[in-house]
């Protein structure tokens, strides 16, 4: 989850600047009009990645546009290379995400495997 990244203001510009209204994308990011309306008004504090990586791919945009810079902050108990490694995924497109998250899910349950 992701919580405090104030990305509801980002997700309103970046749909306004694409002059989309809010059910335009509620539908194309197959989530509710209540929770895109919720989110860009603060009243949901949290957001799973895979409700951020919908909203992306809606607005045609890479999840970087929405997080910025707090992703710094948000993972500041992480170390450096990780927090280089996520930012670099954020750079990614929605597809080329997609496929290096499932492939590191499969990595990650070898190596809990192995190793637990």
């Amino acid at each position: 989850m992701y919580e405090n990244l104030n990305i509801g203001n980002e997700i309103r510009y970046y749909r306004m600047k694409q002059k989309l209204s809010q059910e335009k994308l509620a539908e194309k990011s197959n989530l509710s009009l209540n929770f895109i309306s919720k989110l860009e008004t603060g009243r949901i504090s949290n957001i799973s990645l895979n409700k951020l990586l919908n909203i992306c791919k809606a607005l045609g945009i890479q999840l970087g546009k929405l997080v910025g810079d707090d992703i710094a902050n948000t993972f500041s108990e992480l170390p450096p290379s990780t927090v280089e490694l996520i930012k670099t995924m954020y750079k990614l497109n929605y597809s080329d995400l997609d496929t290096i998250s499932k492939d590191a899910s499969s990595l990650l349950a070898i190596f809990v495997f192995i190793h637990l």
